[in-house]
């Protein structure tokens, strides 16, 4: 069994973690660093556009605390809603 470690390379490597892997029969590993990697990807796409909507609804209103979105507004932006 082995998990995912999080680094972050400033002037030198910094442990921040781990997140223990499955109990699973392992057959063959090939694929399973693109398979990471392609699935880290999808999500790091779809944070961004979160983030992107909350930008512009944010700058909608004045007021910096107030202006900050609920979910279910940032949801309504990315279905096409205003």
């Amino acid at each position: 069994m082995s998990g995912t470690v999080a680094l972050q390379k400033n002037s030198e490597w910094n442990f921040h973690g781990s997140i223990e892997g499955y109990h699973i029969k392992m057959k063959n590993t090939t694929g399973a660093g693109d398979s990471f990697v392609g699935a880290l990807h999808g999500i790091i796409w779809e944070m961004l556009k979160f983030a992107r909507a909350c930008g512009a609804i944010i700058m909608t209103i004045k007021g910096a605390i107030p202006a900050l979105p609920t979910k279910k507004e940032v949801l309504t932006v990315l279905k096409g809603g205003k």
